[in-house]
Order: C-alpha cells, then structure tokens, then sequence
C-alpha cells in the first residue's frame, strides 16, 4: 500500500500510466521492447525484426519515430555499447538492457557509476545503491551522463540540467536490496539527447547524437565516439 501513489490521485478509470495521477492522462498501456526474453515476449522479435531504432518526440517537437530492420545506411555513425552482462542477465527483471556508464555532477565533482537503464516510460533520473550525498544534486546544477564501450572507454556522454521535470532530469535516490551494485535509472533523458539503435543479434544498443533540442535547457549530446 502506498498511500502518495500517483494513482491515489483520481479513479482507477481515469487513472493512466506516467500521468503523475492527472485524470485523463498518460497511457492506459505500456508494451516493452527490450532486448532480453520475457514472461510477455517483445512483438516486434515476433514479427522478424532483429533491430529497430527509437527516436522519441521531445518537448517542442512532433512525433518520433521507430524505425524496424533499419538498413546499414540507416545505422551508420551510431556508436556501440556492450549490455552489461552478466550483471543484468544473471538478475533478470528491469536490468537486462542496462549498460556500463557513469552520471557525474560537475558543481560538486561527485559521480555514480555502475550499470544504466534506459527507459522511454521512465519520466526522471534516479541512482540506486550509490553513495551519494543527495544535497550535493540540486535542482539546477549541470551533469552529465557517460556511456563506455566494449574496452571501457567513453562512448557518449550526453549534458544535463538536473531538476527539469520536461526534460526528465528530476533526480531521486533509493536503496534497492534486490540488486548489488549501482544502478543509475536514466529515463527518457538519453533519448532526447540520442537516436538509439537496438540490435538484438549482437545483444548491444547504438547512440547516434541528435540535434539540440527546442527545449533550451534539454540534454545534449557533447561526445560521440562512432565505432564498435
């Protein structure tokens, strides 16, 4: 029972998912598209597709943009990072597409590293596990999130404005027992900042820089290292 649950906030027919409890929004449904097998399997695995690309609408823009069995052509300058298994693949559950990356605080040169989710339902940041001091990640303060590849080294790093809730840069911490380690729960940010491939054959996800976005203070893509 949780009694500041969002869905508190209105009736169970009103009630949608990500609407912060506001009646008549958010999603009546949400179908996952991950990489890793499941008790509800992916449908587009089921209709042959092997990659697909997902370019999310941001604040200010239209529609985004999924694009199935994209071509070489289409998957060109995207760089490559390794899941982080077995780390996710032995625990199963919501780490299965995570990844080897760091979110650091510029202002007060802290950082949490470990494994990164990425999840387009998914509205803020949160570090679980990490050994930070929540008053040193004020709204406000600029970060960055860093993805590495295959040899450790940065793949992508995407800047942030910590505290945006548009550009899903709120930020929250928590312990989680049924996971060792860090997990940093990026949400929709990469996103804004990138193009993401997933490429279930070689079991990895691709990052190709977007164009700013409208938004002033929304995440940018700073480094790229196409390759792997």
């Amino acid at each position: 029972y949780l009694p500041r649950c969002p869905a508190s906030r209105t009736t169970i027919d009103k009630y949608g998912i990500a609407s912060d409890g506001l009646p008549g929004e958010g999603f009546k449904a949400i179908l996952g598209t991950d990489m890793a097998p499941g008790r509800v399997g992916n449908p587009l695995r089921f209709l042959g597709v092997r990659r697909w690309i997902v370019e999310l609408p941001r604040p200010g823009e239209g529609e985004g943009r999924l694009i199935l069995n994209p071509t070489e052509a289409e998957t060109e300058a995207y760089a490559m990072v390794p899941l982080a298994a077995p780390y996710a693949h032995e625990r199963g559950g919501g780490l299965h597409d995570a990844v080897p990356g760091c979110l650091s605080n510029a202002a007060s040169r802290t950082r949490a590293c470990g494994v990164v989710l990425l999840d387009t339902g998914a509205p803020g940041l949160a570090v679980a596990n990490g050994s930070l001091e929540p008053e040193r990640w004020s709204s406000g303060a600029p970060a960055a999130l860093d993805l590495f590849d295959a040899t450790g080294g940065l793949a992508a790093r995407a800047t942030l404005t910590l505290g945006l809730r548009d550009q899903g840069t709120r930020l929250s911490f928590r312990r989680e027992s049924r996971v060792f380690g860090v997990v940093i729960y990026a949400g929709v940010a990469p996103y804004y900042a990138y193009s993401v491939l997933y490429d279930a054959g070689h079991q990895r996800i691709g990052l190709k820089a977007r164009p700013p976005s409208p938004a002033a203070d929304g995440p940018r893509a700073v480094a790229l290292a196409p390759g792997g």
